[in-house]
């Protein structure tokens, strides 16, 4: 039987990684898969995927295809065919049949790009996005684009984002949970524009510890923010430990 693993994920390539243990708390649990943001490398999902396997859950993380040196640079319905290709991976290593999905800022946006278009949608039962720009962030476009594609898709109103979001940007039949800080300098105006508009459950976590301060990227490795994120996972309502 395949216990618990952690795996980091550069590129499009997989490597998996059995962690001797016990048996898995949420054995009945999908795997989650867990996606990283623009930039961001797997270093940075390691508080969260080693929070998730403590928890009992089985969990796998990649970072975004890089272009130009930067990873998730790219076009973003390309980079989605990587993470389609890795969840497919994911479940195939564990004979699951669905998978839950964390996705970290653009990281989400590629999550719901692939349930949205690409067959492993389906096989998708729980959507949690931390801080992911769901209708644009007021930060993107223009000169302030590091010469990356996806950072003009993630502008409000881009062509990207309005096709991905119409006629609903909560597709398929996921359960959509998309988390945020108020405290967000990357996805503004925060934390509105890390919210779904069609559905789904939007929540910052000031809403449950008013002293949070975690940033944009601090909510990878934020307790309050993981104890959401666990009840969302276990399709419980949202409470956390502050």
């Amino acid at each position: 039987m395949i216990g618990r693993f952690v795996a980091s994920v550069v590129g499009i390539g997989a490597v998996l990684v059995s962690v001797a243990g016990t048996e898995p708390v949420h054995a009945a649990s999908p795997p989650v898969l867990v996606v990283a943001g623009f930039t961001e490398t797997t270093s940075q999902l390691q508080t969260l995927l080693s929070n998730l396997k403590n928890a009992g859950f089985t969990a796998v993380g990649m970072q975004l295809p890089s272009t130009n040196g930067i990873p998730g640079c790219g076009d973003i319905a390309q980079s989605a065919q990587a993470v389609a290709s890795q969840a497919q991976q994911v479940l195939s290593q564990t004979g699951a049949s669905q998978l839950d999905v964390i996705g970290h800022s653009e990281g989400g946006l590629e999550l719901r790009f692939a349930i949205k278009n690409l067959s492993v949608g389906s096989k998708i039962a729980r959507y949690v996005s931390l801080a992911t720009p769901q209708h644009g962030t007021s930060q993107a476009g223009g000169g302030f684009n590091f010469g990356c594609q996806a950072v003009t898709q993630m502008a409000p109103n881009s062509t990207f984002l309005n096709t991905l979001n119409s006629p609903t940007d909560v597709p398929g039949a996921a359960v959509y949970t998309a988390l945020a800080t108020t405290k967000d300098t990357i996805v503004t105006p925060a934390p509105q524009a890390s919210f779904l508009q069609n559905g789904g459950t939007n929540a910052a976590v000031q809403q449950f510890c008013p002293n949070d301060n975690s940033s944009h990227v601090g909510l990878l490795s934020d307790a309050p923010t993981f104890g959401l994120v666990k009840t969302a996972l276990l399709g419980q309502p949202l409470s956390t430990t502050c």
